[in-house]
């Protein structure tokens, strides 16, 4: 075998190793986002259930569902905030970056549901609990971009 063929296979066979290399390192990205992503995820659907429970059996004025949905509330702002501090893989972070708003805007809805659960008219409690739902589903559409942008 020359030189020259053997120079121009280790060439080629570098090149695929490289290839399969960054083929492999971009799976690794989109699989580790996903195993972090994943457990905060669940955590705020187990908190969304605790919440929809709470809901169903609170009573405006009283002081002590709010405090407990307010407890609830915190502890899911606490996982869309580990969520944001995640990075997304590069395909993703538009996609990324509307699920943590998406997530932020239903913290604060809910959080405005809580504060009229406590002292406000029915009225404002119907507007606040559209908005609740609203910023949900805006998370729910969310999500879904995100997992395509991950997955696709």
């Amino acid at each position: 075998m020359k030189v020259s063929d053997l120079r121009r296979r280790t060439g080629v066979v570098a090149g695929l190793a490289a290839s399969v290399v960054l083929v492999v390192g971009c799976q690794s990205a989109n699989e580790r986002f996903r195993g972090q992503l994943i457990p905060l995820q669940t955590s705020i659907e187990a908190t969304k259930a605790q919440l929809a429970a709470t809901l169903r059996q609170s009573r405006r004025h009283r002081q002590s569902d709010v405090l407990l949905l307010n407890q609830e509330i915190d502890a899911m702002a606490s996982s869309f905030q580990k969520i944001a501090k995640l990075e997304a893989p590069s395909q993703a972070s538009g996609a990324f970056k509307a699920y943590n708003a998406a997530g932020q805007g239903l913290v604060a809805a809910l959080r405005r549901f809580a504060q009229v659960l406590g002292s406000g008219s029915n009225r404002a409690l119907t507007e606040a609990g559209a908005q609740s739902r609203d910023a949900a589903g805006a998370l729910s559409r969310a999500n879904d971009a995100l997992q395509a942008a991950v997955h696709g």
